[in-house]
Formats: C-alpha cells, sequence, structure tokens
C-alpha cells in the first residue's frame, strides 16, 4: 500500500472519529419541566480544519435524567446556567423521545450532535457545597443530613409541612420498641403524647373528670360544685382533640 493510500485512509479515519460525539460539558440555557428536556450550550469549542476554534450551537429538546422510575422519582427544579453532561448516543433517538419504546432508527447516523442526553448536576472544579461525610440533601436556605450514626438533621428557614392519613412521632429507649415517648396524630385529627405506661389525653380527661366530681359539703350535705357545666364542656373538648 502506498503512502498516499495509507495516508488517506488514515485521514479518513481522523475525520469519522472526529465527526463523533462522546461527552461534552453544557450550560443549560433553558428547561421544559412538562417534557423534562433543556436547550444547552456545550461549553468546550471545537475545532475547525484550519486550526481555529469555534463555539457550538445551542441544542434543543434534549431528555434529561433524574433518579426516578414510573412510579416516582427525585426531581430537581433545574435552572438556566445550571451544567450538565452532555452524553451522545451510539444511533438516533429522534424516535424514541418521542414513542419511549423500542424503535427503530430512521437515520443512520452515529454519536451525532443532536443525540444527546443531560446528567444534570455536573460543576467545574470548585468547592462543593457538601461536607463530604454525610448523605445530604440542600437546596436553598434548606438541608437535611443523614449522618453514619443515623442522626437525621432538618435545618431551613421556611415552615415544615407533614401531610398523611396518621403520623407517628417517636423515640424508643434501650434499643426495645415500643418502650420511647410518641406523639401521635391519626386519621380522625385527634392527637396523643404519650410513652410505653400513659398518654396525656388520658392524664387531662381524668383530671377534668375528676375535677367536675369534686364536692362541697354543707350541713353535712355534698353539693357539687357551681362550675360542672363548664369542666363537662372542657372534658368534651379533650376528646375531641385528644386520644383518651
Amino acid at each position: 500500500m502506498t503512502g498516499d493510500i495509507k495516508d488517506g485512509i488514515q485521514q479518513m479515519i481522523d475525520f469519522s472519529a472526529i465527526s463523533w460525539n462522546h461527552a461534552i460539558p453544557a450550560e443549560i440555557t433553558a428547561y421544559n419541566k412538562d417534557k423534562n428536556c433543556i436547550k444547552a450550550r456545550p461549553l468546550i469549542q471545537k475545532k475547525k480544519p484550519d486550526g481555529t476554534f469555534t463555539s457550538h450551537s445551542e441544542l434543543s429538546n434534549i431528555p434529561v435524567i433524574f433518579p426516578s422510575f414510573k412510579g416516582g422519582g427525585l426531581f430537581f427544579p433545574v435552572k438556566k446556567g445550571d451544567h450538565c453532561l452532555l452524553v451522545f448516543c451510539h444511533s438516533s433517538i429522534e424516535e424514541w423521545k418521542v414513542l419511549g419504546d423500542e424503535v427503530q432508527p430512521k437515520d443512520k447516523r452515529r454519536f451525532d450532535i443532536n443525540d444527546a442526553i443531560a446528567i444534570v448536576g455536573l460543576t467545574h472544579l470548585t468547592k462543593s457545597k457538601g461536607n463530604g461525610e454525610d448523605i445530604e440533601l440542600i437546596y436553598g436556605t434548606s438541608k437535611i443530613s443523614i449522618k453514619q450514626d443515623g442522626t437525621i438533621n432538618i435545618n431551613t428557614l421556611g415552615e415544615i409541612d407533614i401531610l398523611g392519613s396518621s403520623i407517628n412521632l417517636g423515640a424508643d429507649i434501650s434499643g426495645e420498641a415500643g418502650t420511647g415517648a410518641k406523639i401521635i396524630v391519626d386519621k380522625s385529627g385527634k392527637i396523643d403524647i404519650k410513652n410505653a405506661t400513659d398518654g396525656l389525653g388520658k392524664i387531662l380527661n381524668d383530671l377534668s373528670v375528676a375535677i367536675a366530681g369534686i364536692t362541697i359539703t354543707i350541713g353535712g350535705v355534698p353539693h357539687p360544685i357551681d362550675q360542672i357545666p363548664v369542666f363537662q364542656a372542657i372534658t368534651l373538648r379533650i376528646k375531641e382533640l385528644l386520644k383518651t
């Protein structure tokens, strides 16, 4: 094989390799939350045949990877200016983006610039927001941390809303379930604070009933106190609010 032919083949191989796209950092220029796709601008310039460099054009309709599945997932509020990693697929994904199932590509292109998928969260070598030891979820001024010893810290300047058909907040002691204190909100809206032996609702109810049963002896005859209807009303309110 002559040198000219070898050089020509090598040039063809080099040109083909240069035209392939594998992965590149990019800046997000827009996010469509309804379609879960972005527009992005690759941040590494491309080299032209004459040796000069030029910026990439903005790419659009790029699917975004979040840790998710059919039943749910973890989603982030992607914003303009965030960075991501664009990964370019082996084959055209135009049909797959529409159908989301097994498809036959209608284009023979390989590793094309238009077949990107975005992995959000890529950053350059800058100071991390995490401490490098705990599992942390950080957004704005709020942070949830899970430490190695099992401690969970929730820090926020805003409100914390917990909604459920029933809510149980408890602390067990001695490693035995049911030995600690609990705060309970059941699906009927009733509240109780209790430990393994007693509950605040029962204590307040017993106290109200006991007060309502107090009598005053006058002339050897016991008389109920004048405020019995008030204490009866209080007892009813306790029963409506607390588990007794």
